[in-house]
């Protein structure tokens, strides 16, 4: 029975995709279904982990940005305000 079992999950996963350690446990039988329940969680939270660094990465590369354009902005536009202002001092002088 257990060779049965092995052989069918070892069959049906090579269709799909290679074994994991989950699937080297579960095909041990029903006690060490919680291990691998428990490491198949792990896995799931290690891969949505790997996304939110990835996320978080980007957003920070897009908040650097910003705050790049953003500061070449406002150096613009003193200089805008700097340069009215001058101009319309010479304006009243004369």
């Amino acid at each position: 029975m257990p060779l049965a079992l092995s052989l069918s999950l070892v069959v049906s996963g090579c269709a799909t995709r290679s074994p994991d350690f989950a699937d080297s446990v579960a095909s041990e039988g029903d006690q060490y279904s919680a291990i691998s329940d428990k490491w198949a969680d792990g896995q799931k939270l290690v891969s949505k982990g790997e996304k939110r660094i990835r996320k978080g990465r980007e957003q920070i590369k897009d908040g650097n940005e910003n705050i790049s354009e953003g500061e070449a902005m406002m150096r613009r536009g003193k200089r805008l305000m700097t340069e009215s202002e001058e101009e319309y001092r010479l304006k009243k002088e004369f």
